[in-house]
């Protein structure tokens, strides 16, 4: 009996020696399997710069226009730039007349085409806005286009379609895709006569 457990106990020694030596071994020539790293999502790449809250100045498609955009995270990878949290103005003469927010988009340093993206909110100093999760500014052509939600809205009007393309004062506006107009009746304000006090001529 104490035979058998002695030859039990030493076949398992074997076993686990030689185990140990073949992992060794292994290890020693290179072919152990790597451990799969997973990957983060805020790990930048090697030639990938990161600044955090920082304010970005984009040239207008006019001399004196520009964006100026404050976002809380931005990095910069060969020809495009992502941002995350954006808000910010689009100056002209020194004054802003265009707000938009987004959080996230990207700038194409060579177009200086900007591409904003999800909760995208761009509205005009005359009282008109749109909404979508999709928006990009062309420079170039003084176009913008929306798409995915999209709601344009002004005095007395609603308009829900799939995609829109205009110019950046949203005069001219081509819609595409299923569209709906609401029509708002705008309420005036009746003018009161204006009354003198007793004794007043």
């Amino acid at each position: 009996m104490k035979l058998k457990r002695l030859r039990l106990i030493a076949g398992i020694t074997i076993v686990l020696l030689t185990g140990v030596i073949l992992a060794g071994w292994l290890l020693k020539v290179g072919v152990s399997p790597k451990p799969v790293a997973k990957p983060t999502a805020s790990a930048p790449k090697a030639n990938e710069n990161v600044l955090l809250g920082m304010t970005i100045k984009i040239p207008g498609n006019e001399g004196n226009s520009h964006w100026e955009l404050k976002v809380t995270r931005f990095s910069s990878l060969e020809h495009i730039g992502r941002m995350q949290s954006i808000r910010g103005d689009y100056y002209l003469d020194g004054q802003p007349i265009y707000h938009i927010s987004a959080r996230a988009g990207e700038i194409n340093w060579e177009t200086r085409k900007l591409r904003f993206n999800d909760q995208v909110e761009f509205t005009s100093n005359d009282g008109k806005k749109l909404s979508a999760q999709e928006f990009l500014w062309d420079p170039v052509q003084n176009r913008i286009f929306a798409a995915d939600q999209v709601v344009l809205s002004s005095p007395g009007l609603v308009v829900t379609t799939r995609q829109l393309e205009a110019d950046p004062r949203l005069d001219r506006i081509i819609f595409k895709g299923a569209t709906k107009f609401i029509y708002e009746q705008v309420k005036t304000a009746k003018l009161a006569a204006k009354t003198h006090p007793r004794g007043e001529r």
